[in-house]
């Protein structure tokens, strides 16, 4: 990919986000994101930071040379994926709650546990 707003347009498509959601995801505005994209406004660190995070090498993002993804974006983006579960439990101020579980549980446990969320969550919907 020659340009910057086709490298970034490319990881756009790849994570299904549109331009707004991707600014987002990144914490920043729909403007500054289209000044990065346009190349009219250096990408700083934080953000090639949180493209790495997402699996992006940000040598290729720069540049254009090398790979899109990193070595191990798969793994890494299913990190993501957990570390975001993560935060939502804390925001809830669960996760002590959910540390005391017990680390093997039985069926019963499990069916237990997971009625209850299939329950809560239904209250939210």
């Amino acid at each position: 990919m020659s340009t910057l707003f086709d490298r970034l347009s490319a990881i756009d498509d790849d994570l299904k986000l549109s331009h707004s959601k991707m600014a987002a995801e990144l914490g920043i505005d729909r403007s500054t994101y289209y000044k990065y994209k346009n190349g009219t406004l250096a990408i700083p660190k934080s953000i090639l930071i949180i493209l790495r995070l997402k699996g992006y090498d940000d040598h290729w993002v720069l540049s254009g040379k090398g790979q899109m993804k990193l070595k191990d974006s798969v793994q890494l983006v299913e990190m993501q994926k957990r570390l975001k579960l993560i935060s939502k439990l804390d925001s809830y101020g669960v996760l002590d709650s959910i540390d005391k579980l017990p680390e093997t549980p039985s069926s019963d446990q499990k069916k237990i546990i997971r009625e209850f969320l299939i329950f809560l969550a239904s209250k939210f919907v």
